[in-house]
């Protein structure tokens, strides 16, 4: 059954679901900064103050402030609680209980895995990263803030709009930025967008060494090296470091296309050479 199309190049599908997300993450925007963060949930923090017994810190997310007591910031003893937090850096904790009626929160630093950790610090890297692209494009310093505001309303974070904005066909791409920047914008943002999310080629590469106790051996392995040059095929190259060694290097839009690609040629090239009785080792991947 054909979808039909409505008039912001969506289907009506697309288009209603599209909108209830909408509606859910507005209804979100709204209430953040009133709400409270659930049991176990990891929220980035900035610290605000540090004493012997515990450190005060501010959700980002809910502009709220915590606290993580001294057994919480680190197993085992800690001689100086200052090795591990400073006042304004930014540190992910995990929340441990919500009192909503007197306003506390406790929560943990050491509970946090490093990958957690990890985790959170990188989408707020990214975050800081958006926003600086943003500024580039949109110099005034109050049109960003608005910007980013209305966004905000929309969508969680300025990486998850971003990261939709470009899972969409340039035609749908323009409806979506037109709701939030002016036509003068849109040209400079889309080509920054462009660059940012342009796949970064990989490239591999793999020895091999090719060896015949056979009479006919030097006839034998210019043979095969004759058969290997005409594997070479486009994001494909085959070179001899001096016979009988080889280097294989395959550029590809990501590592499992690469190793696809590899393993298909070793299988020819070791077809090849049990033709032709000759053994042939592969290196570790160089």
């Amino acid at each position: 059954m054909k979808k039909e199309k409505i008039n912001d190049g969506l289907t009506k599908h697309e288009n209603v679901e599209q909108r209830k997300g909408q509606m859910i993450k507005k209804e979100a925007g709204r209430s953040t900064s009133q709400s409270f963060p659930e049991e176990g949930e990891l929220v980035l923090c900035t610290v605000t103050r540090v004493l012997h017994t515990g450190v005060f810190v501010n959700l980002d997310k809910y502009n709220k402030d915590g606290l993580i007591t001294l057994t919480e910031v680190s197993p085992g003893r800690i001689r100086n609680i200052r090795d591990y937090v400073k006042v304004n850096k930014k540190i992910v904790c995990k929340v441990l209980k919500v009192d909503e009626s007197s306003q506390h929160i406790f929560l943990s630093l050491r509970r946090v895995s490093n990958s957690e950790r990890a985790k959170i610090i990188e989408d707020y890297k990214k975050e800081k990263d958006y926003t600086k692209m943003l500024h580039f494009i949109i110099k005034q310093e109050d049109k960003l803030k608005s910007v980013v505001s209305v966004i905000k309303q929309d969508y969680e974070t300025l990486v998850h709009f971003f990261n939709y904005v470009m899972q969409k066909t340039d035609a749908e791409r323009m409806i979506l930025l037109k709701r939030y920047f002016n036509s003068g914008d849109i040209g400079k943002l889309i080509e920054v967008l462009t660059e940012r999310f342009k796949v970064k080629p990989v490239e591999i590469k793999q020895e091999f060494t090719l060896k015949t106790r056979d009479n006919n051996g030097v006839k034998k392995l210019n043979a095969i090296g004759s058969i290997i040059e005409k594997l070479n095929i486009q994001n494909v190259k085959i070179t001899s470091l001096g016979s009988p060694k080889y280097l294989i290097k395959i550029v590809a839009g990501d590592y499992k296309k690469a190793n696809t690609t590899m393993k298909s040629l070793i299988k020819k090239i070791e077809s090849t050479a049990k033709e032709l009785n000759i053994e042939i080792n592969f290196d570790k991947n160089v």
